[in-house]
């Protein structure tokens, strides 16, 4: 009986928030929105108790440097797995020190945020990040396919409504300090690899379809802005002193797709890339 009622509170205060923000959807203000929140968030906690709490002492002289990296996870109808995964990751931000969270793309299936004004899926998918040893950890995302079938900019808007996700330029440079007091910093290039798999060239059919529908033709202009960025990026940091080590973030396997093999991999050489962060395969890969 405690079960199902607490199902019911949780379906009324869903219920509340969504009907509120679709009698504001044209525009929503700062006070609806935070309404909205706050009946969102309560029916979380209520549902998932985990939420709440301290998370435990951590050592202060440990110097490692760690981050989560999650991609292909936004659905809705993949909650409970997702759930799961993040109580993982509560589990192990409970006892080390996280620096961030990465995404490689794919956040919010199956089209990407359609409508900004319409946010129950990505708060939904996002409240998971909320659990106690997770909810001050900020998220850096990248984006897959699936997040460009729609404008690509509603994900960069999220970030004025979700504080974790941190999200301002479609394609952009995440420096981190390290933490041995060297004054060296981590370098991961966040690229938006719905352009990447884009450049002109031999590429498969397949490519050629995902770009058409991207709105990206291959060699076209905004691809071609992409590359030169990546270049000036990888150039500017790989001849900084202050660079302990470089990686990229996207979506696709650039030894896998033939336009990123074509033109991103030889610059990744070039440049002295040292670590490929992807998703787009589903395939899971634990590191310690």
């Amino acid at each position: 009986i405690m079960v199902l009622t607490k199902a019911f509170i949780v379906l009324a205060l869903l219920s509340v928030a969504m009907s509120m923000q679709i009698s504001n959807i044209d525009v929503p203000t700062e006070e609806d929105l935070h309404s909205q929140m706050v009946a969102f968030n309560a029916s979380i906690n209520l549902m998932f108790p985990s939420h709440i709490g301290k998370p435990a002492m951590k050592d202060p002289n440990d110097m490692t440097q760690r981050f989560f990296v999650i991609g292909d996870f936004g659905a809705f109808f993949n909650y409970r797995e997702l759930s799961k995964a993040t109580d993982a990751m509560n589990d192990l931000a409970a006892k080390y020190d996280y620096d961030h969270i990465v995404t490689v793309g794919d956040n919010f299936y199956w089209d990407g945020i359609d409508n900004i004004n319409n946010r129950w899926k990505t708060w939904l998918c996002l409240s998971v990040f909320k659990k106690s040893a997770l909810r001050n950890i900020l998220i850096y995302p990248t984006l897959g396919n699936h997040d460009c079938h729609n404008d690509i900019n509603n994900e960069i808007l999220l970030s004025k409504y979700d504080y974790q996700w941190r999200f301002e330029q479609e394609y952009y440079v995440k420096v981190t300090p390290l933490k041995d007091d060297s004054k060296k910093f981590y370098v991961n290039f966040m690229l938006n690899s719905c352009k990447t798999i884009c450049p002109p060239g031999n590429i498969y059919q397949y490519d050629n379809d995902e770009c058409a529908r991207f709105g990206f033709p291959p060699g076209g202009e905004e691809v071609r802005k992409h590359y030169a960025w990546i270049e000036e990026q990888f150039a500017r940091y790989s001849n900084d002193p202050d660079t302990a080590w470089m990686s990229i973030s996207l979506h696709h396997q650039p030894y896998v797709h033939p336009g990123e093999k074509l033109a991103l991999l030889p610059l990744m050489k070039k440049y002295g890339i040292e670590l490929i962060i992807t998703g787009h395969e589903h395939w899971n890969e634990y590191s310690n």
